[in-house]
């Protein structure tokens, strides 16, 4: 009868306890949800990067005849031009990309939580909707890192969000990968990749630790990255963007990312640089991130045998050595960049609370050893930097209305004239070649001094036949390297900023100032 007293006490203590974590999850994850759907509205405003309105102006190109990279050039693989050009193409403005993006970033959580769901699969009661709850904290805090490293119409977070997709797909499989499946990797390894090639080194990592046989890993990955290939070289092809991204592209990355700093293989142990850029968003995300990492190898060693549980901690290493890699691949460590690992930290995610679940009724240290590594989780609701999204949504705005204002405006002097481009003269920002329907005159339609070094020869000789071509010069900032001098007396000579009689009326344009070729009666553009 003591005996039985006493298991009636235990067993309304662990449901007490049960209850009071699942309580605590909820209230986390309510606070997480409300911050995530501020920012998901503030997203839905259409605010952007400094790098979006390249973007824009490439997806515009494309509608007006031109090819990315050898047309105009910009750093990025076709999947952000693609997607800038189908959205001017069905609405004039950016208006599906943004929409596309924001649907994407809400999909990251839901496919985190669905994916630890699937894998209580079998456990009814407090301890699956336990589960559910940390995944869905967790989902929400990773999903409004992202958004601050990469939201605004920035690439990463739309890689993001299908390298997640594709840990989801891995972790439903269970072990065996159909052939649908296969397929349905193969594409979302393909939009991840397209977006950013380092996700490739991000799908990886998820592989890698969420395909537990050899059979799984060539179905899940090897297969699909090949099939993945395949269909990325086919659409080069037929899009026309097959010399520009092999020739021109491919070998623009490799010579500005390959040399200098340390070796590439290095870069792979800058778990350092991880954890500060996780703290810098919310100090214990990192924490908590790791602590998964932590208790995953934990469990492994309980689970297994010695051998097995090493195998299992090495592997825990790979993965976090390939998201430190795809992150140091560009060596420049931009915050934006840090959106590759993020797959990887999901992955590591679902993993856990897989081998957790095989010891959930036999063994209380597991229990225990998940919930202290998902309690972990709970105080990330506070994250830096707060942000006013009304200010920075009014910001933007303001932004864009001054940008489209001087777009307008060279619009309306290149119809008025009988003209089909300009030159623009400047750097990226809020500048009008985003919002222009004529497209700037390229490849380089913005300029860096480092685009213009000793080592890009055939862009200076591109930038000076563009110069030479220019009817309308439309000036920002010089920085054109060893060309800034040159450009500089060139337009004294040959321009002015006397607007054509065809141009006028043309408004002032600060900061911008429009340069018209001198030569008018050749066009008979101005009066004897």
């Amino acid at each position: 009868m003591q005996t039985r007293n006493i298991t009636n006490i235990n067993n309304a203590i662990r449901a007490g306890l049960a209850v009071s974590i699942l309580a605590v999850f909820a209230y986390a994850t309510w606070a997480s949800s409300v911050n995530l759907l501020s920012r998901l509205f503030y997203e839905l405003t259409g605010p952007y990067t400094a790098d979006s309105p390249i973007y824009w102006a490439v997806g515009r190109g494309i509608l007006n005849g031109l090819t990315p990279y050898r047309d105009l050039f910009e750093t990025k693989p076709p999947g952000i031009f693609l997607i800038s050009s189908l959205s001017l193409w069905l609405s004039g403005t950016m208006q599906f990309g943004t929409w596309t993006q924001t649907a994407l970033l809400a999909v990251i959580p839901l496919s985190v939580m669905a994916a630890a769901w699937k894998q209580m699969k079998g456990h009814a009661g407090l301890a699956r909707w336990m589960i559910a709850g940390g995944a869905l904290l967790f989902g929400t805090t990773l999903t409004l890192y992202v958004a601050e490293r990469s939201g605004e119409y920035q690439v990463e977070s739309f890689g993001a969000a299908f390298a997640i997709a594709y840990a989801g797909l891995l972790a439903a499989s269970r072990g065996t990968v159909s052939r649908q499946r296969m397929i349905i990797a193969s594409i979302l390894i393909l939009l991840s990749v397209g977006m950013k090639e380092p996700f490739l080194l991000s799908c990886l990592s998820i592989a890698t630790l969420l395909c537990e046989s050899r059979r799984a890993f060539v179905r899940g990955f090897l297969i699909p990255s090949v099939i993945a290939a395949g269909a990325g070289m086919v659409t080069l092809r037929l899009i026309g963007m097959w010399d520009g991204y092999f020739h021109i592209y491919i070998p623009e990355m490799f010579s500005r990312y390959g040399n200098g700093g340390d070796p590439l293989w290095i870069r792979g142990f800058g778990f350092n640089l991880l954890f500060r850029d996780l703290q810098g968003f919310s100090p214990m995300l990192a924490y908590g991130i790791f602590g998964i990492a932590i208790a995953q190898v934990i469990i492994g060693f309980r689970i297994h045998n010695i051998t097995r549980g090493l195998w299992n901690l090495i592997t825990v290493f790979c993965v976090l050595y390939l998201a430190a890699l795809a992150v140091g691949t560009g060596n420049t460590y931009y915050n934006h960049h840090f959106v590759f690992a993020v797959g990887s930290f999901v992955a590591l995610f679902i993993a856990l609370i897989r081998d957790a679940v095989r010891q959930w009724g036999q063994s209380g240290f597991t229990r225990t050893i998940t919930m202290v590594a998902l309690m972990l989780l709970v105080p990330t609701i506070q994250h830096d930097p707060i942000v006013d999204y009304k200010a920075q949504a009014a910001f933007c705005s303001n932004d864009r209305e001054a940008a489209q204002s001087v777009a307008d405006q060279i619009d309306g002097i290149l119809d008025r004239c009988g003209m089909k481009r300009y030159l623009f003269i400047g750097g990226n920002g809020g500048q009008p070649y985003g919002f222009t329907r004529h497209s700037p005159l390229g490849p380089l339609f913005f300029q860096f001094d480092h685009l213009l070094d000793d080592r890009h020869e055939k862009f200076r000789e591109e930038f000076m036949q563009s110069l030479h071509q220019a009817r309308l010069i439309v000036l920002n900032n010089f920085d054109l390297n060893v060309l800034t001098e040159d450009t500089r007396t060139y337009l004294k000579e040959e321009f002015t900023e006397r607007p054509w009689l065809c141009a006028n009326p043309v408004a002032s344009n600060e900061p911008y100032t429009f340069y018209y070729r001198k030569p008018w009666r050749v066009w008979n553009l101005l009066p004897e």
